[in-house]
């Protein structure tokens, strides 16, 4: 029995802290859909507060929301603070499940939805307009499932019927519905797991999008472009600090892993240390301690399976840094990085290794008005020609699926290839100047400049059957700077909205048009129309 000592006290330890915390009703739950309206309460809130959250990850967990949420003091809000105030009450105290009994507990919801759409001249856009179209298209008929099992285990899964990718690009891609056998989505769900968890840390077994930042352009760290990642997320958190650790399965033997440290001084502040590794072999279980320097492991040196080389792994560093300096006021950064050689390197032969950057930063103004919350955002994005390009494609910080069914013409056909960090890829510029009015879960307007400058790197990339990568016989290419080769620049004008008709009956809408010119020219249009109906 004395060796069970230790663990009976850990216990005793872990139910008196949970016993401290605020009475939420699942610490557990996930807030797992990406775009959901509480992500916009939470981020107003914090503007209307005059504060940052700590960690600008997605999802968050219902723990991690309550700890922010304590901070507020509703007595300093404005009417509108004081409607996201209370849709946040909502979410953290308001049980909604259908069914409880005792510990345990179940939820079910029907949604159905049907959109129109057009694309006229999808060429002419920016490669990766086709996956935020993609995501952005709601499938016909979806039916979430939730389970809990008290307040600190959760699970979640979105059965669905809708298209898969290459059915939105070439079958009827004028609707959402999949009117073709190939056109349907068979990988579903799209949405699915598990998470354990309390007042202070939580374990996240998921099928979904990742993202961290709140940008415009796309997250220089993790992006939300890939419609799912298999993933496992383990996190610490209190008011002050956060420990995150995730690993994403690309391939049975290729791991996107990364840790991170959130820190938050005081709340006009907060900064997250970002590092991450692309393993291209199988799982290493050394890349599990979170407080170990992944770089510092070296572990490019190392005979991995597959490799004979220093080539099985790919490394990452960046930051996401947040300022409110005023209430409403937001200044944001991001950097990113793969590759960078220093003097020493630079004069022991390594000049043929291109330096791999990127960079984001950003100002957004919320003003509060009667109608709703005025929004401001502007934002600049630069990224190396080399950025999350590595030695080999294996190594790169990119990834690829094909689809099993499809609406392509063969299975290499329906290839889809993106990036799952800087979504516009290497070799790119970009500018954004956006506004919007929005009151969270009644209407949201957007109205978006866009500028994109896209170098042919990225191109040459993708289109190489073999390894993409300067050499000591070929450096040449190292020298490549943004943008390289013949760019093409785009500028597409956004007209986005969206309505609440009723509490379950939602319309939205969009327009947009882009001018190419440079390597690529013309133009083009799409048009969307949606409805979006919830039993519940």
């Amino acid at each position: 029995m004395i060796r069970f000592r230790p663990l009976f006290y850990f216990l005793i330890c872990l139910n008196f802290l949970n016993l401290q915390a605020q009475e939420i009703t699942s610490y557990a739950k996930i807030v797992y859909d990406h775009d959901s309206p509480y992500y916009d309460d939470l981020y107003l809130m914090s503007l209307e507060n005059g504060s940052v959250l700590l960690s600008y990850k997605k999802p968050l967990s219902l723990a991690e929301i309550a700890i922010f949420h304590k901070e507020i003091d509703p007595a300093y809000l404005s009417k509108n603070g004081e409607t996201l105030y209370r849709n946040l009450d909502t979410l953290l105290l308001k049980d909604n499940m259908l069914f409880s009994h005792d510990n345990f507990r179940f939820n079910a919801n029907l949604i159905l939805a049907l959109q129109g759409q057009y694309f006229y001249n999808p060429d002419k856009t920016p490669s990766v307009d086709k996956f935020i179209k993609y995501n952005r298209m709601p499938a016909p008929l979806t039916i979430p499932i939730e389970f809990g099992f008290s307040k600190y285990v959760y699970s979640y899964i979105d059965l669905i019927v809708g298209k898969n990718f290459s059915g939105f690009r070439l079958s009827y891609p004028y609707t959402n519905l999949p009117l073709s056998q190939n056109a349907l989505d068979y990988h579903f769900p799209k949405k699915a797991g598990l998470s354990v968890g309390n007042s202070f840390f939580n374990v996240h077994i998921g099928r979904g999008r990742l993202n961290v930042g709140k940008t415009l352009s796309g997250s220089m760290l993790i992006s939300d472009i890939p419609d799912r990642h298999d993933y496992i997320t383990a996190s610490l958190f209190s008011k002050h600090i956060k420990m995150d650790t995730t690993i994403a399965e690309l391939k049975p033997t290729s791991f996107f892993i990364t840790h991170a440290l959130s820190f938050k001084p005081v709340k006009q502040f907060s900064i997250t240390l970002h590092e991450g590794i692309l393993l291209d072999s199988v799982f290493d279980p050394k890349f599990l301690n979170p407080m170990m320097l992944f770089h510092n492991y070296a572990a490019w040196k190392e005979p991995y399976i597959n490799h004979n080389d220093e080539k099985a792994i790919g490394c990452q560093f960046g930051f996401d840094i947040n300022i409110v300096p005023i209430k409403g006021l937001r200044l944001y950064g991001q950097f990113g990085m793969n590759q960078f050689q220093t003097p020493s390197e630079l004069k022991g032969g390594a000049s043929y290794i291109p330096n791999s950057m990127g960079g984001i930063a950003g100002a957004e103004y919320a003003f509060s008005l009667p109608i709703g919350y005025l929004l401001i955002t502007g934002e600049f994005m630069y990224a190396d020609p080399w950025l999350y390009i590595g030695y080999t494609k294996g190594i790169s910080f990119y990834t690829f699926r094909k689809e099993n069914v499809h609406a392509s013409s063969d299975y290499d056909k329906s290839l889809m290839e993106y990036w799952i960090a800087n979504p516009y890829g290497p070799d790119s510029i970009t500018a954004f100047l956006k506004t919007s009015l929005i009151i969270p879960h009644k209407y949201k307007a957007d109205l978006t400049y866009r500028f994109v400058s896209k170098g042919e790197n990225e191109e040459k990339f993708f289109k190489a059957t073999g390894d993409y990568y300067p050499s000591e016989s070929n450096p040449d290419p190292a020298k490549y700077k943004t943008p390289s080769g013949n760019p093409t620049y785009f500028h597409t004008l956004q007209l986005m909205g969206e309505y609440s008709i009723l509490q379950n009956l939602h319309i939205n809408g969009g327009l947009s048009w882009t001018i190419s010119h440079g390597k690529i020219n013309g133009y083009s249009v799409d048009f969307l129309c949606g409805i979006i109906y919830s039993i519940r």
